[in-house]
């Protein structure tokens, strides 16, 4: 079986992302609309829209006025090259009849999951055989944090999957002695940069661990990467052809800057930041959100490997361990649990694929059903049990939810709760023309509304003077000590809780 399982590996990688695809893409629709998602929908079509254009008219489409108007459309709520973007544009175009728009946005990013749980079975096959990698896509697929974000039409799934594909096309290529490899980092990475910011980091720890690992192929290949990647960057994004110096001095400012640019808080251990938070708070909170098993694994294997010097573990643990000491930087936002530095987490589910295959070995045939169930069932029970809710998970370090909350970590973040029993109970619920206040913004409902999920008599707004009722997702970071206390004291006329813990709460205006 084992045997059979190595030997067919591309196979097996195939049938986990067709598994994975068909697991997310069957619930797409489930979260709610969150917070970067209307503007990110927005631009997407109008990329698609010029597309069309420079099909038809490349004379108008190629005016710079007309290309900054539609790729650089709502700019505050769009800084990100487009790569993202780009992605939905297309699965919008070609999915939307079928699937409908919400979900053939959100197919981009749940493609682009589907594949990564197959690289990282394919990695971890090629690196230590099939158990290990059977143990890093499981570990992948699981982490609710990952599969939450898999169905939203936003930039992290992309980025940590570009990001792990960078790290990947490099290790082929020193270890496996391929210098095609280096084009195919060039690729990865000038598609990770040209989706966010933190995609420029994503050469660094790899030329740092090729540098140790093959000093001379990593000096003759390196530059070549850099050199496509930047080509890569520059044909993927139309404003780079008429305006570079515009783009690249207002994306890095923006990007270097966030404290001044987009200030957002951060709920953390009972206190409120206003943008610059503990130095721990990264290494808490990847414990806070990794299910045991996994941590535990990621633990063993990143201990073992180490001490074993096993390439392919050197550079994941030297990956987590530069992501945290990038987090450590005064400048870097902390803002939406670990939304900030998400691409570590597939490091860490390679790390639990070798760990498991150092337990696998350690235990014998009699205990292996055991390791694997004490590993990945909890997981995959939690990641049930809280759907659609992914994006309020806790483990079991902290407590699970329960456990976070006493703690002081902020509950919910992104608007993915303001979704089914929530929309249900608006639609039956509340009054004709009656009027809705989302604090943050409004759009989400609007969108909703738009798609037909809630009903379009209601009035929604991001004016609290004249609202009648208030939606309010429970993002602590947001809502000054007055304000909890306050809304605590309230009765809600509605109230989601997942496990005991409230995410949304709707109240009368006039209760208050």
């Amino acid at each position: 079986m084992e045997r059979w399982l190595e030997a067919h590996a591309r196979a097996v990688g195939w049938a986990t992302f067709a598994a994975t695809l068909l697991l997310v893409g069957l619930t797409l629709r489930d979260p709610g609309i969150v917070w970067d998602e209307p503007p990110y929908f927005g631009s997407a079509q109008l990329q698609a829209k010029w597309v069309t254009l420079l099909v038809t008219d490349p004379a108008a489409a190629l005016d710079r006025e007309t290309v900054f108007e539609m790729w650089d459309w709502q700019h505050y709520f769009n800084p990100h090259p487009p790569v993202a973007r780009e992605a939905m544009a297309l699965t919008w175009w070609t999915a939307r009849r079928v699937v409908g728009d919400l979900a053939a946005y959100r197919l981009a990013p749940a493609l682009l999951f589907a594949g990564l749980a197959m690289l990282a079975f394919r990695w971890g096959t090629a690196a230590w055989g099939w158990i290990a990698g059977l143990g890093a896509a499981l570990s992948i697929v699981l982490m609710p944090r990952l599969f939450g974000h898999a169905h939203l039409g936003a930039t992290e799934t992309p980025l940590l999957a570009l990001w792990t594909a960078t790290s990947a096309a490099g290790w082929w290529a020193l270890e496996r002695r391929r210098p095609l490899g280096w084009i195919l980092v060039g690729i990865a990475w000038g598609l990770a940069a040209g989706t966010k910011f933190p995609g420029l980091f994503a050469i660094v720890p790899l030329a740092a661990w090729g540098l140790w690992r093959d000093p001379r192929a990593t000096a003759y290949g390196l530059p070549r990467a850099a050199l496509v990647g930047v080509l890569v960057f520059w044909a993927i994004n139309p404003m780079l052809w008429f305006d570079p110096r515009l783009f690249l001095e207002r994306w890095l400012w923006e990007s270097m800057n966030r404290g001044a640019y987009a200030p957002i808080a951060t709920f953390y251990l009972g206190n409120s930041y206003s943008f610059s938070v503990p130095w721990h708070h990264a290494i808490v909170m990847t414990a806070a959100v990794t299910p045991l098993g996994i941590l535990s694994l990621a633990g063993l294997g990143g201990a073992s490997g180490v001490r074993r010097v096993d390439p392919l573990v050197v550079l994941c643990v030297g990956t987590v361990a530069f992501q945290w000491a990038l987090m450590m930087l005064p400048g870097a936002p902390h803002h939406d649990g670990v939304r900030q530095f998400i691409v570590l987490f597939p490091f860490l589910a390679l790390l639990a694929g070798y760990g498991l295959r150092r337990a696998w070995r350690a235990v014998g045939r009699r205990g292996r059903a055991l390791v694997l169930a004490a590993a990945f069932a909890p997981a995959a029970v939690q990641l049930a049990w809280i759907h659609p809710f992914e994006l309020a998970y806790y483990g079991e370090a902290v407590g699970g939810i329960r456990g976070a909350r006493r703690l002081g970590f902020e509950t919910t973040y992104w608007m993915d709760a303001i979704t089914g029993p929530v929309l249900d109970w608006m639609n039956r619920e509340l009054p004709r023309d009656a009027t809705v206040h989302v604090p943050g913004t409004p759009l989400p409902l609007r969108l909703q509304q738009a798609y037909g999920r809630l009903r379009r008599d209601l009035i929604v707004t991001g004016d609290p003077a004249v609202a009648e009722w208030r939606v309010v997702q429970m993002r602590q970071g947001m809502q000054p000590p007055a304000e909890r206390e306050r809304m605590a004291r309230l009765r809600p006329a509605y109230r989601l809780e997942l496990q005991g813990v409230p995410l949304v709460a709707i109240y009368r205006v006039v209760d208050e």
